[in-house]
């Protein structure tokens, strides 16, 4: 039996970096770090300006070349014009069709909604900031999903660690007090720098836990490569 030791933060096990899919002016942000959200809860949204203006000139276009697309089909039908015309017509109008949906998309992204009850870990980002789209503005963990005492492990003793095995974590935030904790997950990968696994240990709630506290743990794992055996032929057990 080996004891591995190691040190790592803890986190929640899932935890959400939410940005915006278009960029703009923030207008407006409802919550600050630490706070507690709810499903569906509205948390930021953009300067809706811009956007609302070109979703309606979208939709201006859109009627304009139905209408234009209404007039050829009909001088087609009476062979005033060419197919070819006809198809550019359509393709206009098809071409404004996607255009609108670009822009409801970008008017309906506008604003950031909880995914999950959770709490606010991280907030990157103010009211009248300009952001590109893609850009962090807030991290929110999933309190349901529970927490884990994340810790690098060298590669050897990361391949004798198995799921489920038990371990015994200690936060220094809340004492000296040994958690009961159990491996939930281990790297796939190893870290291109250290060279080291990522093992997440799941750690029970417990009054005063928080993402980013600092732990250490103590994982119990067997040398052994498996239960012994011994092979017995069935007529040694059983005489006819």
């Amino acid at each position: 039996v080996t004891t591995i030791f190691g040190t790592g933060t803890v986190r929640l096990r899932r935890e959400t970096s939410l940005a915006f899919t278009t960029a703009g002016r923030i207008a407006r942000l409802s919550v600050n770090e630490g706070d507690r959200v709810a499903k569906g809860q509205l948390l930021a949204a953009l300067d809706t300006t811009s956007v609302s203006a070109q979703l309606a000139a979208a939709r201006a276009e859109q009627t304009r070349t139905a209408g234009e697309l209404q007039r050829a089909t009909a001088l087609f039908d009476q062979g005033w014009v060419t197919k070819a015309y006809l198809e550019n017509a359509r393709a206009a109008h098809d071409s404004a069709i996607a255009a609108t949906r670009v822009r409801q998309f970008a008017t309906d992204t506008a604003r950031i909604y909880a995914p999950g009850s959770g709490v606010v870990l991280a907030r990157t980002a103010e009211p009248s900031q300009t952001v590109d789209a893609g850009t962090p503005v807030l991290v929110v963990g999933d309190e349901s999903s529970g927490y884990v005492l994340r810790i690098p492990v060298p590669d050897r003793d990361a391949a004798r660690l198995r799921a489920g095995a038990p371990a015994k974590v200690r936060i220094a935030a809340l004492g000296d007090t040994a958690i009961d904790g159990a491996i939930v997950e281990i790297g796939g990968r190893a870290d291109p720098v250290t060279g080291t696994f990522d093992v997440e240990i799941a750690v029970p709630a417990t009054p005063g836990l928080r993402s980013g506290q600092v732990g250490t743990a103590e994982l119990i794992v067997s040398d052994a490569t498996g239960p012994a055996s011994l092979l017995v032929p069935p007529a040694a057990l059983f005489s006819p």
